[in-house]
């Protein structure tokens, strides 16, 4: 399915302008330049009772300008109105359902295992897609998927009115280190799943599932799963943000997730070194350390001459 415009959409609420209510992004292309399709990307919405945010979620993922979507949305029964607002976008929806489910993670398989793109990613109903970045990732795979199948952008924030109130620095990350579970905000930062990206085919050889068994955490062991057989790369660009409200997991249930981490990590060495890494003075040095090994960056950058998409053009 093409994006549609954002005349063919209904029209936003009053007083919502701006992105995703009143602009869209630019359209890409029906073919590349080399005349192929497009990869086709899928992407999964869990939801449930977040009304509120809904409808500026669907509309991230629809005024993308991309010509090759497959958008599902998998709503737990929700009561607060999100069905109606659903509903709404459906003529736009590759498919939906509304039925009682195990949690935001029973949703996103459920949905994946109705998906067949090449490039796959989740956005939980609260958060957005910042504009063309279907397009960049569509062009970062169609470029480099021999080399890259796991793709993120830079770290950023929204806030409640859907406006951007934090950029991070370009983060770097390293394999070893992610497969160790050190990235997890109290050791070497994290890794965000907004605005991530990675291939069917590394979906599919970590099982093509996320662990329902760890409902808080289970993004932080996919990655770890994703460490053994991709490395993550950077693109110096906002892709997708997590919106900063004070309902959201990492908020309410802070401590459950750390804890959920600590089990994930539970009778590996990974576990004995995370413990070591959170005392103040040998964090620092870690830090320094990963700080002066830059020579193996895993950054992609927009080469202006080319007019194409390279890795460490900016070591």
């Amino acid at each position: 399915m093409r994006c549609p415009q954002i005349s063919e959409l209904p029209a936003p609420p009053k007083a919502k302008t701006g992105w995703p209510w009143t602009s869209e992004s630019s359209k890409t292309e029906d073919l590349r330049p080399d005349g192929l399709p497009w990869p086709k990307i899928s992407i999964v919405t869990p939801s449930f009772n977040q009304a509120e945010f809904l409808e500026a979620a669907i509309r991230s993922v629809l005024l993308q300008g991309y010509p090759n979507l497959e958008y599902v949305i998998i709503d737990g029964k929700s009561t607060d109105g999100s069905l109606s607002i659903i509903k709404k976008y459906e003529p736009w929806l590759s498919r939906f359902v509304s039925e009682p489910d195990n949690g935001q993670y029973d949703a996103i398989n459920k949905g994946f295992s109705v998906t067949d793109g090449e490039i796959i990613s989740w956005l939980n109903s609260d958060d957005m897609y910042a504009p063309n970045c279907f397009k960049i990732a569509g062009q970062v795979f169609a470029c480099l998927g021999n080399k890259v199948e796991w793709l993120s952008g830079v770290k950023m924030y929204w806030d409640e009115n859907g406006e951007i109130c934090t950029i991070f620095e370009p983060p770097e990350f390293r394999r070893r280190l992610i497969r160790m579970g050190l990235y997890q905000g109290r050791i070497l930062g994290w890794i965000q799943q907004e605005g991530m990206f990675w291939s069917r085919s590394l979906w599919n050889r970590v099982g093509g599932a996320v662990d329902i068994s760890i409902p808080d955490a289970a993004d932080f062991a996919l990655w770890r799963k994703f460490s053994k057989y991709a490395d993550l790369y950077t693109v110096r660009c906002v892709l997708g943000g997590n919106r900063h409200q004070y309902h959201q997991k990492t908020f309410v249930q802070t401590e459950r997730y750390i804890k959920q981490i600590d089990e994930n990590l539970q009778d590996t060495i990974s576990c004995w070194i995370a413990k070591l890494l959170r005392k103040k003075y040998v964090r620092r040095l870690a830090l320094l350390c990963q700080f002066l090994c830059h020579n193996n960056k895993k950054v992609i950058c927009y080469d202006t001459r080319s007019k194409q998409w390279k890795i460490n053009l900016y070591p």
